[in-house]
């Protein structure tokens, strides 16, 4: 049963780790579908133990694969956000985001991606996939920066990535499940893109 439990987890870490490393670019088209990516992981999980093999065809572990991110959702149905006309609304072909939104500065841009995903794995375990997706080792620990609090006296705790090729701000909701507000750029993120962030996130109302 260990053996199962184990895989299971595996195999359900792997899954989350290929649709977040091949998250969509609005800025640019050219993606792989995501059959290709899911044939991918299959390849890659059986190619293990017998155990692993017999976890991959337990219905307990389809459940959880099944379940991971809420496609169903729509951004009304979980919260309520008025972004200015500065965060332009964009379409990501087969991403894993319910919205996306881009920030464009004077010097380039940043995208904001909303996820939502249901807590079968920690949440230093999911931070850790995009901090190595910044080029960063991964780490223990994740140390909140700030902690916002929106319109209707919900908190997010904000976090935040440096990496070389990217930076990332990320802001965490904790309910039933995780929600994340993901702002990305690349090289060091602007502080005024900061503030607009957290001001953004400040008139959110969850519901």
């Amino acid at each position: 049963m260990k053996k199962f439990i184990c895989a299971g987890s595996l195999a359900a870490a792997l899954f989350v780790s290929v649709f977040l490393f091949n998250e969509g670019d609005p800025d640019t088209a050219a993606r792989e579908p995501l059959m290709a990516s899911t044939m991918k992981f299959a390849s890659f999980v059986s190619g293990g133990s017998n155990a692993t093999q017999k976890a991959e065809e337990s219905p307990v572990k389809t459940r959880h694969l099944r379940v991971t991110f809420t496609h169903q959702e729509k951004l009304s149905d979980f919260v309520k956000l008025s972004p200015s006309k500065e965060w332009q609304p964009v379409t990501v072909a087969n991403g894993v985001a319910i919205a996306n939104y881009l920030l464009y500065t004077d010097k380039q841009s940043y995208q904001l991606a909303i996820i939502r995903m249901k807590k079968v794995m920690p949440l230093e375990a999911i931070m850790n996939i995009w901090q190595q997706k910044a080029g960063l080792p991964a780490a223990d620990h994740f140390e909140v920066v700030k902690t916002i609090k929106c319109g209707d006296d919900q908190e997010l705790d904000l976090y935040q990535i440096r990496g070389e090729s990217q930076s990332i701000a990320l802001a965490v909701h904790a309910g039933e499940k995780y929600t994340f507000f993901r702002l990305s750029g690349a090289g060091l993120m602007e502080e005024q893109v900061l503030a607009k962030f957290t001001e953004l996130l400040s008139s959110a109302l969850f519901i």
